[in-house]
């Protein structure tokens, strides 16, 4: 939540969907099913969110919500944890005088488009690890520091995670999230392309497939020298790496909190 408060973090959720909703359906006009190339096949559009410099990248949940016209809102909450949740349907997005209309999967003629695929990792760092971990380079260590999927249903926080880039095998699709098109005419068979997130909504509810390790933002810090000075980064790495995770635990209850807090804003609203 960038601004620090429940009206910033609704603001720029409307702000993230008008803007990837409005390249979409800049996208659908153009009416790629009628190409010879692409008639008969299944129809994917892919798009990442760049509108603003954040290092941090924005998650999922903004397109999520334009997408299918749907809030999940958070009840029951009971301590730190939430023990249900409600679905809400939304019928536009506006940012000041900005206003789109919700669900892009149910306006005219999107049933040629079969999903929507999104990323918020095709940025420089992603290929400076994959690249890093690919090889033996001495002289080059990197610290990935994020924020981890939780497959607690009563969750409200991710994990955080944070590793030595090369202690374990990152695999390009890691950050992937695939839409499906509920109202497609050709949809994507689930699973085709590999271990991803797919989401998937069928007679109003929800399918949520998540891999075992599905970072939903992070940061890559990167530092180069000597053999020596490479030692003392990765013990720099390694502690740092420790304290972020200890950090995040510590107040997480706290987080928790405030995300109840934000939900209930909507609730307000």
């Amino acid at each position: 939540m960038q601004g620090g408060t429940a009206e910033d973090h609704w603001s720029e959720q409307e702000t993230i969907a008008i803007k990837l909703g409005s390249a979409l359906y800049s996208k659908l006009r153009k009416r790629y099913w009628e190409l010879p190339h692409v008639q008969g096949k299944p129809l994917v559009i892919a798009i990442s969110d760049f509108h603003d410099d954040n290092p941090i990248r924005s998650s999922s949940n903004g397109l999520e919500r334009y997408l299918y016209a749907v809030h999940v809102q958070l009840t029951s909450g009971s301590g730190t944890s939430v023990e249900d949740y409600a679905l809400q349907e939304i019928e536009h997005h506006k940012v000041g005088t900005k206003e789109i209309p919700a669900g892009f999967f149910f306006q005219p003629e999107a049933d040629q488009i079969s999903a929507v695929l999104f990323s918020n990792a095709g940025t420089v760092a992603k290929f400076n690890r994959m690249g890093l971990q690919s090889g033996n380079y001495d002289k080059v260590k990197a610290l990935r520091m994020g924020l981890l999927y939780d497959p607690d249903p009563t969750a409200t926080m991710p994990q955080p995670f944070a590793y030595v880039v090369g202690d374990r095998q990152e695999m390009w699709g890691e950050e992937v999230v695939l839409f499906h098109n509920p109202n497609a005419k050709l949809p994507v068979p689930k699973g085709f392309l590999g271990d991803i997130v797919e989401v998937e909504m069928r007679d109003g509810e929800y399918s949520h497939s998540i891999p075992e390790f599905h970072p939903m933002i992070s940061i890559t810090e990167v530092s180069s020298g000597d053999r020596d000075q490479m030692r003392e980064a990765e013990e720099y790495f390694r502690a740092k790496a420790a304290d972020w995770i200890e950090q995040f635990t510590k107040h997480r209850p706290d987080m928790d909190r405030l995300v109840k807090e934000v939900h209930e804003q909507w609730k307000a609203d």
